[in-house]
């Protein structure tokens, strides 16, 4: 985990569910994706996220504004070549 004054970067858990869900099934903020994602792709997404975790030492890391819980988005690097859920259909 990492922490600013203003944001608190750390990784992914399955507690995100809900607060990731909101973010990525909204249809303006997925604008320029194929299409808002659903229960099932925001899960794909979390588990993808902690696979990586596990396998290469890094992944998307959840981007919050001042507490832990408050989910802004995400950041962070990902393997060349492996198959982001965020970014296919």
């Amino acid at each position: 985990m990492i922490e600013t004054e203003r944001l608190i970067l750390r990784e992914y858990t399955q507690d995100d569910f809900n607060a990731l869900f909101e973010i990525v099934s909204d249809p303006e903020t997925m604008t320029h994706y194929p299409a808002p994602f659903d229960e099932e792709r925001t899960r794909r997404l979390i588990e993808w996220n902690l696979e990586n975790y596990a396998q290469y030492g890094f992944g998307l890391w959840a981007t919050c504004t001042f507490s832990p819980s408050s989910i802004g988005g995400n950041t962070g690097k990902k393997a060349e070549g492996c198959s982001c859920p965020s970014a296919c259909g």
